[in-house]
C-alpha cells in the first residue's frame, strides 16, 4: 500500500494521504492501523487528501461498501465520542466525484464529514467543530 498516515497526538488529528489506486479495503485498514498507534484516543479527527489518489475505479457500488465496512470500526473504536473527517482534492474533476460519494455514503457513514480544496481549509473546519462542541 503506498497511502500513507501522519498523526499528532497531541492535537488528536490524522491525515491520511493517499496515493495511486484506491482500493475498496484500504480505508478500513487504514482506520485500522490509525486507531492502533500510541497516543491515538476516540476524539481523534480525520484529513482525507485524495489530490494524488487514483480514484476513478471506485464505483458507486463500491464507494457504498467502503463507506459500510469502515462502520463497524467507528462503532467499535470511536463509540459515541464526536469525530470528524474532512475530505481534501484540489483537482475539480475528482472533487465532483468526491461530493457524489460523500452525497452516498452520509447515509451509512456516522462522522460528518466535508469537502475541502485545501488541508488548510479542512484543519480550519476541523478546528470550528470543535470549538462549537467546547459551547455546548
Amino acid at each position: 500500500m503506498t497511502h500513507r498516515i501522519e498523526f499528532d497526538p497531541l492535537r488528536q488529528l490524522a491525515v491520511v494521504h493517499y496515493r495511486g489506486d484506491v482500493l475498496p479495503e484500504e480505508p478500513a485498514e487504514l482506520l485500522l492501523e490509525l486507531v492502533a498507534k500510541p497516543g491515538w484516543t476516540p476524539r481523534c479527527d480525520r484529513i482525507v487528501v485524495y489530490d494524488d489518489a487514483e480514484i476513478g475505479e471506485l464505483t458507486a457500488a463500491r464507494f457504498k461498501q467502503v463507506a459500510a465496512s469502515l462502520q463497524p470500526i467507528i462503532a467499535k473504536y470511536y463509540g459515541p465520542a464526536p469525530n470528524f473527517s474532512a475530505q481534501v482534492c484540489g483537482n475539480a474533476l475528482k472533487r465532483g466525484m468526491l461530493e457524489y460519494w460523500i452525497a452516498l455514503g452520509s447515509s451509512v457513514y456516522s462522522p460528518p464529514m466535508q469537502l475541502f480544496e485545501t488541508q488548510a481549509e479542512a484543519e480550519a473546519w476541523l478546528a470550528q467543530q470543535r470549538a462549537a462542541l467546547k459551547k455546548s
